[in-house]
């Protein structure tokens, strides 16, 4: 299937063909699939994609763990780097360490391509993910805060009926954790303005709710 779409398609257009269908296998895996083997399974799929399609742009196979240096497709990097750490987190934070360092290499690949990608979503995906990871393995709540600022600096960058809630929340909570109060209060505040998903607006309800109930616990701390 891949040699008939890349014989129909310009490069630029199989980029965008495959792009659309590594975002769709992370969106399947994230949202609609349900029990952790079967989400593996489905992130597992949509990196299988992305090497296929690499491989087939470059004529080369390319092993995942020297992706960044090899791949100039920064959307490919970004939506690899995605897989990983969706793949990570079904998996669990321990049993899937050794997929740090790729992640930070896919996304600061990405950042050095192209920045604002996705709303800057290479710094969303390494400020979540220093969040996320313990102390003693690499983890830490400054590092986690200087990439979602810088996110949050390229989101801004457009009009606020445009702009995803996701960076405030995911602020507020690295806030919270750090007991800056008033920093995830106002974050919280500024992310329950933007819109909700206008094609799906219930999509985005559990994300605004969780927002809603950090806002009470925030201002009870002050």
């Amino acid at each position: 299937m891949l040699d008939s779409i890349k014989g129909a398609l310009t490069d630029e257009e199989f980029v965008k063909c495959y792009t659309l269908l590594a975002k769709t296998y992370w969106k399947k895996g994230k949202d609609y699939t349900t029990g952790k083997e079967a989400q593996m399974a489905t992130f597992e799929l949509g990196r299988a994609v992305l090497d296929a399609a690499q491989e087939k742009l470059s004529g080369k196979k390319i092993e995942r763990d020297s992706y960044a240096a090899e791949c100039r497709v920064f959307q490919f990097l970004y939506w690899m780097a995605l897989l990983h750490g969706e793949y990570g987190s079904a998996k669990g934070i321990m049993e899937s360490l050794s997929l740090v360092g790729p992640i930070k290499n896919l996304c600061n690949a990405v950042i050095k391509l192209n920045p604002n990608y996705e709303d800057g979503g290479a710094y969303l995906v390494l400020g979540r993910m220093y969040y996320k990871l313990p102390g003693l393995f690499g983890g830490s709540n400054d590092e986690s805060i200087k990439d979602l600022l810088l996110c949050r600096a390229e989101m801004e960058k457009k009009s606020p009926e445009d702009r995803s809630h996701t960076v405030y929340k995911f602020l507020a909570e690295t806030y919270m954790s750090d007991k800056e109060y008033a920093k995830a209060k106002e974050a919280l505040e500024i992310g329950l303005k933007t819109p909700k998903n206008k094609d799906n607006p219930k999509e985005d309800d559990a994300g605004y709710k969780e927002m809603e109930d950090l806002l009470v616990k925030a201002k009870s701390k002050l």
